[in-house]
């Protein structure tokens, strides 16, 4: 049997079999051993953890919403619906980005000429950042009026659209609705994209094609959807840490 090799300040010989020079005696199993006790993340590799959420299953996966460890089903079952899954979490990440994909796909497979459609993919890749910050400050919004209605939010991102795509022509528009839900959200997100402006200039042309894919997503979703489906909450699937106000109702003051 071959003796660990002590490495210089670690408790830990990485040679085969695996022992400290303290637990060397040939027989003891590393995970009874002083290395086990000493070591929390030895420890942990060899100890059953179970998941913080169903505590049945073994916990596999770091979650910092819970802050433990959460099995794979509880994390692929419940991300952004019962767990409020912060947005640099890797695997919300990942998994809300593959639903956005799919849920955008119908829209994107109904243009025809293939010129287009590989046009629209190459704007969705170099905006898709963008799109997902534009979704975040529209939920925050939304969630302060008192009445979201699916095509209050549609008809807004159009007029959006419409306002972003003069200014990248250099044309001075400030779009407005008689709605006055529909004229709240319109107002609201202009005025923080142009707070965020302070720090990081948007090119307008950005903006014009984001709220462009943001309109076929959301007449996508709402084309195949039933009328209760509400828009507002597929958002809070993809923005969980966004919540509206405690004890508010209809915060942003929609003024005539």
């Amino acid at each position: 049997m071959v003796k660990p090799t002590p490495l210089k300040g670690d408790h830990f010989s990485f040679n085969d079999p695996i022992r400290c020079i303290p637990c060397w005696s040939g027989s003891i199993p590393v995970k009874f051993s002083c290395c086990a006790a000493w070591n929390p993340s030895f420890r942990l590799y060899f100890t059953t953890v179970k998941c913080i959420s169903c505590n049945q299953r073994k916990g596999r996966r770091n979650c910092p919403a819970l802050g433990a460890l959460i099995c794979t089903q509880c994390c692929g079952n419940k991300r952004g619906i019962e767990i409020r899954c912060p947005d640099d979490c890797t695997y919300f990440g990942q998994a809300m980005g593959k639903k956005w994909f799919d849920l955008f796909h119908p829209a994107w497979a109904r243009i025809k000429a293939d010129q287009d459609r590989n046009a629209l993919l190459n704007s969705v890749n170099a905006c898709f950042p963008l799109i997902i910050y534009l979704q975040r400050i529209l939920l925050g919004i939304v969630l302060e009026l008192a009445d979201p209605r699916n095509e209050f939010i549609l008809e807004s991102l159009k007029l959006l659209e419409g306002g972003y795509h003069a200014a990248q022509k250099g044309i001075i528009y400030e779009p407005s609705s008689t709605n006055l839900n529909i004229q709240a959200i319109v107002r609201e997100m202009r005025a923080r994209i142009a707070a965020e402006e302070k720090e990081t200039r948007i090119p307008p042309e950005f903006l014009a094609e984001s709220f462009r894919i943001m309109v076929l997503f959301t007449e996508n979703y709402t084309l195949e959807k039933p009328a209760e489906y509400s828009y507002s909450q597929l958002l809070r699937q993809f923005h969980p840490t966004v919540t509206a106000p405690e004890d508010k109702s209809g915060d942003i003051i929609i003024t005539g």
